[in-house]
């Protein structure tokens, strides 16, 4: 049945507000606000609930997130650098993560997540490959796996599907994958998806260690197709930016932009170490930044300068990555 919802405080056109109320129907949806008095006179037979002590407030986003990686709790604690924590807990967890591992992982954080008022989250798939014998379908199997994980907690999601074609090591054999084996399984989920109005399949190249020029610039080309962002784990550790320099002859920021991949389109994943022109790069090319607070600390990232970026103009969001307690408000706090 209808309802009537009060609260001490609800957040409506833009802003936290006092006398106000809320008309759900039947099914949970929204479809009336405004001054409580106008709304029990204009619904005088709905039963009215009332929060005292409390403020109704929108579901937060966590606009980006490893879901799976709630399984490295306990074993993934305290590692000695973000190194160790790539070389003896993440990639020992992926070469072992089996379907039913990636099923439980997944849905065990988007219920954390709904519980912790998260309503939508941006999953950054980058698990491509079985343990088992490989078939074509496999990684399109997994990415289903988390998607239907999330529309069964009931969040929507936007899987940004990893473009990863670096295999160096080992623990990068679950992975990576050609990127034109992994534009066709982005495009196959778009399709599959694309009368869901709770999924989206956005590209994400993984980073400038982890993707080629070749697959950064086919994710880029991709989300214009699909007219969606694409993101990008840059700037991320101290390190990257020797790396960028050494591999590319510029400074993170500075390589997409020679590439001509730097646009409004472009969300980048942290962003620690950007340098102040990078920054100012960032802003006049309108591309977003999602800050991680709470893994950045767990990990010794570093620290985002947000004010700087906030101040520039550019757009901020936070997500929850590792789900080490997946919160917004608890980011919020940590930002």
């Amino acid at each position: 049945m209808s309802r009537l919802l009060t609260a001490d405080w609800i957040f409506a056109q833009g802003a936290l507000r006092r006398d106000q109320a809320l008309v759900l129907d039947p099914a949970g949806r929204v479809v009336a606000n405004g001054l409580a008095v106008d709304l029990r006179a204009q619904f005088p037979d709905l039963s009215a609930e009332s929060f005292s002590g409390r403020a109704l407030v929108p579901g937060t986003v966590s606009a980006h997130s490893h879901a799976f990686q709630v399984l490295l709790r306990g074993a993934g604690d305290h590692p000695a650098s973000f190194k160790d924590w790539v070389s003896s807990r993440l990639y020992p967890l992926i070469s072992s993560l089996d379907d039913a591992s990636l099923r439980a992982g997944s849905e065990l954080c988007f219920l954390e997540m709904a519980r912790a008022g998260i309503t939508s989250v941006g999953e950054f798939h980058y698990v491509h490959r079985g343990r088992g014998p490989e078939h074509p379908l496999r990684a399109l199997e997994q990415a289903r796996i988390v998607v239907d994980a999330a529309r069964r907690v009931g969040l929507r999601i936007t899987l940004l599907y990893s473009l990863y074609d670096v295999c160096r090591r080992p623990g990068q054999a679950r992975m990576a994958h050609d990127p034109a084996e992994g534009l066709a399984a982005a495009r196959l989920l778009a399709a599959a998806y694309a009368d869901d109005p709770c999924v989206t399949i956005a590209p994400a190249p993984h980073s400038l260690h982890g993707a080629s020029r070749a697959a950064i610039e086919a994710g880029a080309a991709l989300a214009r197709e699909l007219d969606t962002p694409w993101h990008i784990h840059l700037a991320e550790q101290e390190d990257d930016v020797p790396y960028a320099q050494e591999a590319y002859g510029a400074r993170p920021l500075e390589v997409l932009e020679a590439w001509g991949v730097l646009d409004e389109r472009t969300v980048l994943v942290h962003g620690i170490w950007l340098s102040p022109d990078e920054r100012a790069l960032l802003a006049e090319r309108g591309a977003s930044l999602v800050s991680n607070p709470t893994t950045n600390m767990a990990l010794g990232d570093g620290i985002a300068e947000l004010s700087d970026l906030v101040q520039r103009g550019v757009t901020v969001a936070l997500g929850t990555d590792m789900n080490a307690a997946p919160n917004v408000f608890a980011e919020l706090r940590a930002a």
